[in-house]
């Protein structure tokens, strides 16, 4: 059986990646699995602020390698101001929102307008004092304190072979690992 060949589209992760916060669609969970860790350039978007609910992602019906989409959630003013320049074409049109196709050389009036997500940036002494934290707490996490130090566990008299909880596994009491070793070395006596 062959392997379904998806014509190619623009990868936002690769385009777009270093640049901001690209996600999959919902419906990539559903299709792949809640721990998919498969790369599907058509299932990816990048979300942005202005207006809620609006993110961008790949088009074309031929599989153009240049072709973005902008959908928007909500009515919008920048909808409107975008489907009036050139070459932008109003794909969807309804009552709670717009989408847009647009090519790639359009990107850049797009994300001034929407407001993508960006990805997070440190500089190298931001990255050095996370750093020094992270292994200040990993050393401090391995040392344990003496009020969370665990008491050494009673010894409970009584007879016969209970099975008691000990540290999250289950051992036998010392009353009953007494008697299976004299029964084993033949002191005990069965009446």
């Amino acid at each position: 059986m062959a392997k379904r060949q998806d014509p190619p589209c623009v990868n936002l992760k690769t385009e777009f990646g270093h640049l901001y916060r690209v996600t999959y669609e919902e419906s990539y969970y559903a299709q792949y699995g809640e721990n998919a860790r498969r790369e599907d350039p058509w299932l990816m978007i990048i979300r942005c602020r202005q207006p809620k609910n609006t993110h961008i992602g790949p088009w074309g019906e031929l599989g153009s390698e240049t072709e973005l989409c902008v959908a928007f959630g909500a009515p919008s003013k920048n909808a409107i101001l975008l489907a009036r320049e050139p070459g932008f074409s109003v794909l969807q049109d309804s009552s709670d929102g717009m989408t847009l196709g647009f090519q790639r050389q359009h990107a850049d009036r797009v994300f001034s307008m929407v407001k993508p997500y960006r990805r997070r940036r440190m500089t190298d002494e931001q990255r050095a004092a996370a750093a020094e934290r992270l292994r200040r707490h990993w050393d401090n996490s391995r040392q344990v304190s003496p009020k969370t130090a665990q008491k050494p566990p009673q010894e409970k008299t009584g007879p016969g072979t209970r099975w008691e909880r000990d540290r999250g596994f289950y051992s036998l009491s010392a009353v009953a690992q007494s008697n299976i070793a004299e029964f084993v070395l033949g002191r005990h006596r069965i009446s």
